[in-house]
């Protein structure tokens, strides 16, 4: 949810009702009582068939859909082209339900923030700028925005939808109780891998959580929730923002800050709680947790490996210049463990055409049919390849990629026999791993084109020509954190 109270969500969950005054952090349970929930239980995923799709399997799927679809519902624009379904969630400035794109017939989840919730202008500019940071990340591990649908009371985020039995990793490790090594390193690195992204293009996300990271059926990861997001530049942060329990010292410090290490801070505690099954820092109220923060001393969970022991003291160094940067983690022993190949799910032949995986003549196949049947259905060929072109976010450029991804559901739904299994996956470590994972078509011989920035992370950032301006550091609220201010006179006294 986008700058919302993270103080007052944490409220809301806790399991006993704290004292008047006393706010009450969801991690207030004690280290024993967690210890004895503890129990290894593996929860296996749903297995996926592995297929080969013909280029004319899809050209015949794309002309059935264009004659079964009603063209009047292709020209409808806005929320109106949209079947609104049931409430999945819900948070303090509006709720997320799932829809069913009526030009497609493809099920959406559409996030959608009420005006009036917004305290002032600039909180509603903040909510603004969410989408706009989420049309500049297309990567695999993130979730995917197809289109910002805006009136003059609503903000209508729509996105791809995540299918699965459970909504997000923080229910996943509830669930197992805690995670062994062996299932939560897979999860770990594709959460890393969305971050390594980011950073690489000047992104840093500052709410890394379990409840940020949705988990689909067959283990794959989404990161979403980038209402904290920022353009890292040469000038440091000032707000003070995130959740309490995954704050980094010097966010709670209200220091000036980078906001790569504040990521890692947090990836840090969002890998201890998979693999302990609680928090690191534990306390009954914030000005304890804050505290606890502040010192950096934690208790280090005996069951873990030697190296996720070492990996997790770097990533949780109180002092930001000696933690662990994003590329010395993805080059940790512990994680390059899991970076073997591994038998995945392909990703949608929509992703990989957005994220430019595909072979470059199976590219211009697929993105010629898709532009026929746009144009079979009567809208102008031209305007959707100057939107794709363009990287909009539109109506046109939805309707491009849903038409594609029911095209692929057509003709699995068909059971066509396999021609040949796809081949091994790319390693995790790459920032395009999933995508690489490329749905063989015919004889079409298929081409790596996976990224590999090596962006250096350390050094100076500078604005990017063509990216949106720094957002404003005074949109994020901190009303309920004032209490970090007396904290802060306590640990001077102290120090004294």
């Amino acid at each position: 949810m986008l700058a919302e109270n993270k103080a007052s969500e944490l409220q809301r969950k806790q399991l006993q009702k704290p004292a008047p005054g006393v706010p009450r952090c969801k991690s207030a349970a004690p280290a024993r009582s967690n210890q004895r929930e503890i129990v290894t239980r593996t929860r296996a995923f749903e297995p996926f068939a592995p297929r080969t799709l013909r280029i004319g399997e899809l050209q015949h799927a794309l002309e059935d859909i264009v004659l079964a679809t009603d063209a009047a519902s292709v020209r409808v624009e806005g929320l109106g082209g949209y079947e609104l379904g049931p409430v999945i969630g819900s948070g303090t400035f509006g709720k997320v339900r799932l829809a069913t794109h009526k030009a497609s017939n493809q099920v959406v989840a559409i996030k959608s923030y009420e005006r009036s919730r917004a305290r002032d202008a600039h909180q509603w500019k903040r909510i603004q700028y969410e989408a706009r940071v989420m049309e500049r990340l297309d990567h695999p591990c993130i979730i995917r925005l197809f289109e910002a649908i805006e009136d003059p009371s609503t903000l209508h985020l729509v996105m791809e939808h995540v299918p699965s039995d459970v909504t997000s990793l923080c229910e996943y490790v509830k669930q197992q109780r805690r995670l062994i090594e062996a299932d939560a390193g897979p999860l770990f690195a594709q959460v890393l891998s969305a971050l390594v992204y980011m950073h690489d293009r000047h992104w840093v996300h500052r709410d890394v959580k379990l409840e940020n990271v949705l988990l689909d059926k067959h283990g794959l990861v989404k990161l979403v929730d980038f209402g904290f997001s920022a353009l890292q530049t040469a000038k440091p942060f000032q707000t003070f923002c995130g959740t309490p329990c995954y704050m980094a010292p010097e966010i709670v410090l209200r220091k000036s800050y980078w906001g790569p290490p504040v990521d890692v801070w947090s990836l840090g505690i969002l890998l201890y709680a998979m693999l302990a099954g609680f928090f690191p820092f534990r306390a009954r109220n914030y000005n304890d947790l804050y505290r606890k923060i502040l010192r950096g001393v934690y208790e280090m969970p005996s069951m873990l490996s030697a190296d996720a022991q070492e990996l997790l003291r770097g990533m949780l160094d109180a002092d930001p210049t000696k933690r662990l940067t994003i590329m010395d983690v993805r080059a940790h022993p512990w994680v390059r463990r899991f970076a073997s190949p591994l038998q995945r799910p392909p990703a949608p032949l929509y992703r990989q055409i957005s994220l430019g995986t595909l072979p470059p003549v199976l590219y211009r196949e697929l993105r010629t049919s898709v532009l026929d049947a746009i144009a079979a259905l009567g809208l102008s060929r031209l305007d959707a390849e100057a939107t794709l072109r363009e990287k909009r976010h539109n109506s046109l450029s939805t309707l491009y990629y849903l038409l594609l991804k029911r095209a692929e559901s057509l003709c699995y739904a068909r059971e066509t026999p396999p021609l040949v299994h796809p081949r091994p996956v790319a390693s995790q470590e790459e920032c395009h791993s999933l995508a690489s994972r490329h749905v063989l078509i015919e004889s079409l011989q298929e081409s790596d084109n996976c990224e590999k920035d090596t962006n250096d992370l350390d050094r100076t950032m500078s604005l990017a020509p063509g990216s949106p301006p720094e957002c404003d550091e005074q949109l994020a609220h901190d009303d309920d954190m004032r209490d970090v201010l007396a904290i802060l006179k306590q640990t001077e006294l102290h120090r004294r």
